[in-house]
This record gives structure tokens, C-alpha cells and sequence, in this order.
């Protein structure tokens, strides 16, 4: 990867050493999809016909997890304990082991509220693109237009809408809305850190830069006419389709990052200001162009390379902003990042990790030792809403019951409705969540024909996240209707 900001150097630097050969890559993936496609016929047996003495074993982990859970009942102090664990990081990472589940959104509102009024938290960041936020960031700045947290949220346009575009977010913005107006902390904002839009990015980058400089805007404009060689290069502002072609754009996009993190374009070589939140937002829309070309490129050429950088670019987003909130309010700021656990995950703890994979929930605790607190959300059965084909319409669907070993299974054998676990915590618990299981993961498409070979990955519970919240049943989210 070429070097845009120190940041970017010491990221990418650190991608080289931990990204293996696609080859090599590829060959360790398809030899995990066989082992799984290979357990399925045992996977679908019932836990009747397994052997008696692991059924006991499990029954026997089960109760040790029910022992050491907190079980969740919507009190007020529901979350106390998770709050003493988070004590002063500076970032907060809550998952979801599906992007469609309605409870998964309300509980995570739950806890983002308390770290906002009750210990100061000052930003919110969502897996989303940085432009399509910037709605959403005038709302709760108190701006007339939008004037409601529907039509906010409205600016999310891309597929899938429903991740944000949902009755459970909206009542989140809004509540950010009237905390913002009060006045009893820190304006709180929303970002997003995700790259999949280009063209609104070189638009944001090109309209700051003809306020300033409009020569400058003129070479921006010239750089970025690379990307439009092979016309329209997304769809629904989501990827690259397969018509577009192999085109290298990484030199002039590179050029126009460099350009503004030097100040290169400032006609009075004055002091770059990261408390200027409108140099911070052209910025991020220049890195967005440089990472978002580098990873279409990627898709084409080396798929299994694309996870990496898109999500060392969450995690170099996520630098910007605590650089950018600190030089604005002039204080340690504190970050909640809402994202799959895919994503928010170790991948240490994972297959991906061991195939020399990364995900952003690493790099973020190496980068913030002792101040990135990850936790994840899992379910096992209920209904979820998803797509069956990228781009294809959202549905609610019903969620198949978890593999028999998995630790959705392990979870659901409590008979606890929803708790909280902290399965890193020294105790027998920990050395037993230390052992790989199957883990689910449903993002925007479920395909439940092929659970097992789609949907779960190996993982080990006691690296992977801080803390656990488990919700036994779930429902499928409420996506807003659009006018």
C-alpha cells in the first residue's frame, strides 16, 4: 500500500508483515470450507444422537456458564458491571453476529447512551461510508435541514439501507439530537469509517478544495478523471461490477492524498488545523478515494487480500477521528464503534488470524493497548432480516437453529434468556471458551441452504471479545418506510 500519512505507513506496514500470499491464503480458506462441508452430516445431527459423554460435557459447560452470567432484565443497572470493566478506554466496540437484529440495535443503543451521559463519550462511529454521515452529523448539530432523524437518515441510500435506516437507530439519532440541544456534555457526533463510495468522496474533496485553492481543485478534478475511465464504476454506490476495467488509478489518487496531508494545496503554506472539521472532512474523502481505489483494484486482482484493507482503513478512520475531536474539544476523546463481529472481533482468536488475516478489532487493541474494550452480540434462533443476493431486496427471514458444538449452541443450552458474559475473566470458564468452536456470522445476505459453509467460522470466544451479550431469541429489524 502506498503511503498517504504516518498513520497510513505504520498501517500498511503492518498489513505487509501479517498478510500471506493469496495462494497460500486461498489454499488454507478452501481447506477449512471442506472440513466444515464434511462435519455438516454430523452437524445436523441431534444432540440426542451424539456421543453421552460429550453431551454431558456440554450440559456440565452450560451450567458453569449460567453460574457466571448476569442475566439481562432491562434494569436500569443492567450494564454497571460492563461499565466498570470499560472504566477509562477510549474506545468501545460494540458487534452483532447478525446486520439485521432488532434487539442487537436496542441494546447497543442502551449502552452508548450510558458511556455518552455518564462518563463522557463524544463520537459514534458506524460501519457506514464518511459521506453518507454527513447528514446525519448536520442533524444533531442542531441544522434545520434535515430536520427530523427520518429524514437524517434518509442520506443512507447505499444497499443496505435497512442497517440504518431502521425505527431502532432512528430513536438513537434522536435521542443524540435532544442530548446535543441540552447542552449536558460534549456535542456528541456520528461517522462513518467504511470506503465503498468514490464519487461522493472526490466530490467532497474537490468542493473544499475550490474554497480554498481553486487551482488546487483544478488538479484534484484532473487527478481523479482516471477513475472515470471506464464510466460508471458502481452500483447502488457498492462495487465495482466485473465490466470495469482493470484500470490502476493508485498513482493520481495517491498524489491528491499527499497533496493534502502535506498542505501542499494552501496558497499561504499555512499550518494544517485538525481541529478544522471541514480540512478533516475533505481529508478522510481523499484517504476514502486512495483506500476505496486500492481495494476495488484488490477485488479484481487479489480477493482474498481486500478483508485486510478495508478494514485497515476502518482502523486508520478511527485514528483521524480521535486526533480530529481531540484537537476540536481540546481533551482525551472517546469513541463507541458500532460494527459487525466480524469485523469488531480478535482476529487472533479466529481462523481469519491464523490464515494471517486482520479485522479491525486487533489492529485497534494493538494500536490502544488496555483502551479498546470489545464486545460482541450473538443469537441463536428467532428471525433476522436480510438479502438473499447483494443489492437484492431486504426480507425477514427465519434463522435456522444454531450447529450442535457451536457457541451460539453452547449459549442456548443455559436456558437463559439474555445475559452478559466476560469470557476472558480467570475461572474454569475461561479455559473452556479458549477452545475453537463454530461461530455464525450472518451479514447482509443469509443463505440458510448453506449455513454451514457460508455463515460459521472457527473461533475462540476468551480472545475474541472482552465481553459477550448473548439474546437467546431475536427479532428481524424495522427498516423506516421511504417517502
Amino acid at each position: 500500500m502506498a503511503s498517504g500519512t504516518r498513520l497510513d505507513t505504520k498501517i500498511a506496514a503492518h498489513g505487509g508483515r501479517r498478510v500471506p500470499s493469496g495462494a497460500r491464503r486461498g489454499a488454507r480458506c478452501f481447506a477449512l470450507a471442506l472440513c466444515l462441508c464434511l462435519a455438516w452430516p454430523a452437524a445436523q445431527a441431534s444432540a440426542a444422537n451424539r456421543a453421552p459423554e460429550e453431551a454431558a460435557a456440554e450440559a456440565r459447560l452450560a451450567r458453569v456458564i449460567r453460574d457466571v452470567a448476569q442475566p439481562l432484565t432491562g434494569a436500569p443497572t443492567d450494564y454497571d458491571r460492563l461499565l466498570r470493566r470499560i472504566g477509562e478506554a477510549r474506545i468501545v466496540m460494540l458487534g452483532e453476529d447478525t446486520h439485521g437484529t432488532h434487539e442487537f440495535y436496542v441494546e447497543r443503543a442502551r449502552i452508548t447512551r450510558r458511556l455518552i451521559a455518564e462518563q463522557g463519550f463524544s463520537g459514534v462511529v458506524i460501519e457506514a461510508d464518511w459521506s453518507e454521515a454527513a447528514g446525519l452529523r448536520a442533524f444533531l448539530a442542531g441544522a434545520e435541514h434535515p430536520a427530523t432523524a427520518d429524514a437524517a437518515l434518509r442520506t443512507f441510500e447505499r444497499f443496505p439501507r435497512w442497517m440504518w435506516g431502521n425505527s431502532d437507530f432512528r430513536d438513537l439519532v434522536a435521542w443524540l439530537r435532544e442530548f446535543n440541544r441540552r447542552g449536558g456534555g460534549a456535542p456528541v457526533s456520528v461517522h462513518g469509517m467504511d470506503l465503498y463510495e468514490i464519487a461522493p468522496a472526490a466530490t467532497a474533496v474537490i468542493g473544499y478544495l475550490e474554497r480554498i485553492n481553486p487551482a488546487a481543485a483544478g488538479k484534484a478534478r484532473q487527478r481523479y478523471m482516471c477513475l472515470d475511465s471506464g464510466g460508471d464504476k458502481q452500483q447502488d454506490g457498492a462495487v465495482a461490477p466485473p465490466r470495469w476495467p482493470d484500470i490502476d488509478c493508485a498513482g493520481p489518487v495517491q498524489d491528491q492524498l499527499t497533496e493534502l496531508t502535506t498542505g501542499a494545496f494552501r496558497p499561504d503554506a499555512g499550518a494544517l488545523d485538525l481541529a478544522d472539521a471541514g480540512y478533516v472532512h475533505a481529508l478522510q474523502s481523499a484517504r476514502v478515494v486512495r483506500n476505496a481505489e486500492e481495494y476495488f483494484r484488490a477485488m479484481r486482482r487479489q480477493p482474498d487480500n481486500s478483508w485486510d484493507l478495508r478494514d485497515t482503513h476502518m482502523a486508520s478512520s478511527v485514528d483521524l477521528l480521535l486526533a480530529h475531536l481531540d484537537a476540536r474539544t481540546g481533551r482525551r476523546s472517546r469513541l463507541v464503534i458500532w460494527a459487525h463481529n466480524a469485523h469488531i472481533g480478535d482476529a487472533r482468536a479466529t481462523a481469519r488470524g491464523e490464515s494471517g488475516g486482520l479485522t479491525l478489532g486487533q489492529l485497534l487493541r494493538e494500536r490502544y493497548p488496555d483502551d479498546a474494550i470489545l464486545v460482541g452480540f450473538m443469537t441463536a434462533t428467532g428471525s433476522v432480516r436480510a438479502a438473499t443476493d447483494w443489492g437484492g431486496p431486504d426480507r425477514r427471514r427465519r434463522l435456522r437453529p444454531p450447529i450442535p458444538g457451536s457457541h451460539a449452541a453452547l449459549m442456548h443450552a443455559t436456558g437463559l434468556r439474555r445475559f452478559l458474559l466476560f469470557p476472558d475473566t480467570p475461572s474454569p470458564l475461561r479455559a473452556a471458551l479458549d477452545l475453537p468452536r463454530p461461530q455464525r456470522g450472518v451479514g447482509v445476505r443469509y443463505l440458510p441452504e448453506l449455513e454451514l459453509a457460508g455463515h460459521y467460522y472457527m473461533a475462540r470466544l476468551s480472545g475474541q471479545f472482552d465481553a459477550l451479550i448473548h439474546i437467546d431469541r431475536t427479532t428481524a429489524l424495522r427498516p423506516l418506510r421511504r417517502k
